[in-house]
């Protein structure tokens, strides 16, 4: 779906709301919270909000592979989509890009908690930067395969 966000080829409708989707993927943000940025503090150095959700207070920063993906569009943040079309955007973009599962906005966040987790972030960090009070919802995000973690075992040492 990158390659595809910076192909000249993409189709222009398609821009705005795969942008949005990898920033979730990038950030681990709920939609109502993206929505609700602008774009100005999401270029700042780190930003924070109180989640739309949970109320809780956050604080979130762009690596430079997200950074680089909102600087490319210079109307994200600016021009403000509904979940519904960016979500009927995303099941033609996944189309165009041969993917079998269905995408939603819901889905950036989940692939961001499994991508956090499966490059040996902490469960525990996760929590912080998905905003979840309690650890049992977190670790709803995460979708590893059970067999992946028996690659963890070469992490035992002495």
């Amino acid at each position: 779906m990158i390659k595809y966000y910076y192909n000249e080829f993409i189709n222009p409708s398609h821009v705005l709301p795969l942008g949005y989707f990898l920033f979730s993927c990038y950030t681990g943000l709920r939609i109502s919270d993206i929505q609700s940025r602008t774009r100005a503090e999401i270029l700042k150095e780190k930003f924070q909000f109180s989640s739309m959700k949970t109320d809780n207070f956050q604080y979130m920063r762009l690596n430079d592979d997200a950074r680089k993906m909102v600087e490319f569009c210079p109307n994200l943040f600016d021009e403000k989509l509904v979940e519904q079309k960016i979500n009927f955007h995303l099941k033609a973009i996944a189309k165009i890009c041969k993917i079998k599962k269905n995408i939603s906005m819901h889905v950036g966040r989940h692939t961001f908690a499994t991508t956090f987790i499966r490059n040996k972030g902490d469960i525990y960090r996760l929590q912080k930067l998905l905003g979840h009070a309690n650890i049992r919802h977190t670790v709803k995000y995460v979708h590893i395969v059970s067999e992946e973690f028996l690659d963890d075992i070469d992490l035992i040492s002495y």
